[in-house]
């Protein structure tokens, strides 16, 4: 139940920001870092809304441990630690 949402989460996690930064032809250490701070925002954003999802799936599964669960996934799998794990070149 949970994992359909975190998933989700994560196909946007990077918004194919990574990849752009393969094709470029030059990329400099300002856009890098910019780039950077963008994917950890952008997994700062995903763990927040998932965190406030977590009452919205427990009532519509009707299941009180959802919130609970939801809430756990939310921090472990941290969207925020794969927006730090983004490459630097």
């Amino acid at each position: 139940m949970v994992v359909a949402v975190t998933g989700l989460g994560q196909a946007f996690a990077d918004l194919g920001l990574s990849e752009a930064t393969i094709q470029s032809q030059e990329i400099n250490h300002n856009q890098v870092s910019t780039l950077f701070w963008i994917n950890v925002g952008i997994g700062v954003v995903l763990t927040a809304i998932t965190i406030c999802l977590a009452p919205v799936l427990a009532w519509f599964y009707k299941q009180a441990s959802v919130e609970k669960i939801t809430f756990v996934f939310s921090l472990t799998l941290s969207f925020v630690v794969y927006g730090f794990s983004t490459r630097q070149f």
